[in-house]
């Protein structure tokens, strides 16, 4: 059985992203609280997955001891090393192995990017509680709501990623009929993919399809997956939870420089086939 996730969008540019949520928060056992000592910097007393916590002490004029602190949080902030038995910090670099992969594995979740984005499961992300998800992009098509017709329009070719910034892998040319990127973006909190056009798709007018309710739609295609917990939500989206991982709802923006986000609804929908 495979699993398709379905990425509707209307505009320019479609995003997906694998967010960790929080964990029951952990105080890593190997920092000991110190003594209390005169410190101008501040002191790292107690380390969790999600958080850090930083402690200054100073003593006045008058022999005084004043001690402050404060909390650092972020999700995904730090990871447990099985190797030292302590929460290291999280690095969302990638590293570059013999073969060509792209791996990212220092930090609460796993990535591994194929050096050919159109190769069986080209994209591998483990999750924190050790869900395996095997996926591979397959393509664009427009999906017209109304009448149920998908036609495809381009199809993810042989294209070797490029590491264009130290948590970021593009494939620059990954489509066939259309100029297009795709782009994997790794952070502490998750992993994001986004689909870039570099020319216009054309109207779906031109594939006999009315425009007002057609859909640009980005096919992912996963491999031997653990079934996601779906909630549905507004419109067609889904959110699609992985255990201590989710899909949340990406953004559409333009790529001229501006930041303003587009109004057009950008979803996930889940479908399920045993097939092409």
């Amino acid at each position: 059985m495979k699993i398709y996730t379905c990425l509707g969008i209307g505009i320019v540019l479609c995003s997906s992203a694998l967010k960790a949520q929080l964990t029951p928060p952990a105080v890593s056992p190997q920092i000991p609280r110190p003594m209390l000592a005169s410190s101008k910097s501040p002191t790292l007393i107690e380390v969790g997955p999600h958080h850090r916590v930083w402690q200054t002490v100073s003593v006045d004029d008058q022999g005084r001891t004043n001690v402050s602190s404060f909390t650092e949080l972020a999700t995904g902030l730090n990871f447990f090393d099985a190797a030292t038995g302590r929460y290291e910090a999280s690095q969302a670099e990638f590293q570059t192995t013999k073969d060509g992969h792209a791996v990212a594995n220092k930090g609460q979740h796993q990535v591994t990017l194929a050096a050919d984005i159109n190769s069986g499961g080209s994209v591998e992300l483990i999750t924190p509680d050790g869900q395996r998800l095997s996926s591979n992009p397959m393509g664009l098509s427009f999906h017209d709501l109304a009448s149920g017709k998908n036609l495809l329009i381009a199809e993810v070719t042989n294209c070797v990623g490029e590491l264009v910034a130290p948590n970021e892998i593009v494939y620059v040319n990954a489509f066939d009929t259309i100029k297009a990127a795709i782009r994997y973006k790794n952070t502490k909190a998750g992993l994001s993919q986004d689909i870039i056009l570099y020319q216009n798709p054309g109207s779906p007018a031109d594939y006999g399809l009315d425009p007002a309710t057609t859909v640009l739609e980005m096919f992912t295609e996963f491999f031997d997956t653990p079934a996601p917990t779906v909630q549905q939500g507004s419109e067609a989206d889904q959110t699609l939870y992985f255990g201590q991982m989710q899909f949340a709802r990406g953004a559409a923006y333009l790529l001229n420089g501006s930041s303003q986000s587009l109004e057009d609804p950008l979803f996930h929908e889940l479908a399920v086939g045993c097939g092409y």
